[in-house]
């Protein structure tokens, strides 16, 4: 073949296809497999100044206001925009017993949706009681 035909094939090729797409008949359609994206897990491990007590409030344990008189945040009340926001729990194990602090308003929406898990109290086995070995061990997994 000659370089001058190919060029011309090409030439003419693309035209069609140009031409094509502005009439918006398409010479070749294709079926494309839609492919999901991977789950995506984004785990929020805070150090520092974090109070997970506060933040993930136990509201349901009277030991929690005993222990906390001026740092515990009230139980869910709508009229109070202080007080810890309700984690309805959809296996309905803590119901009534876990809310959010306030500040967290932005996340409720995200865990309503089923889309975020608050896991509060866990732990692990042989603890050293050592706050950095339990960092480690977390971290590590």
């Amino acid at each position: 073949m000659k370089r001058r035909s190919f060029i011309k094939g090409l030439l003419g090729t693309g035209m069609a296809t140009g031409g094509s797409l502005l009439f918006r008949v398409p010479l070749l359609s294709s079926a494309q497999a839609q492919i999901a994206a991977p789950p995506t897990l984004v785990v929020i491990f805070q150090r520092g100044g974090c109070d997970g007590i506060n933040e993930v409030v136990p509201f349901g344990d009277p030991d929690y206001y005993t222990l906390r008189p001026t740092i515990g945040i009230p139980e869910p009340d709508p009229a109070d925009p202080t007080s810890a926001l309700l984690l309805d729990d959809p296996l309905d194990v803590h119901d009534g017993f876990f809310g959010l602090h306030p500040g967290l308003a932005p996340l409720l929406p995200i865990y309503d949706a089923g889309n975020m898990a608050v896991l509060p109290t866990v732990q692990y086995p042989s603890s050293s009681h050592s706050h950095f070995d339990s960092q480690h061990f977390i971290e590590t997994g």
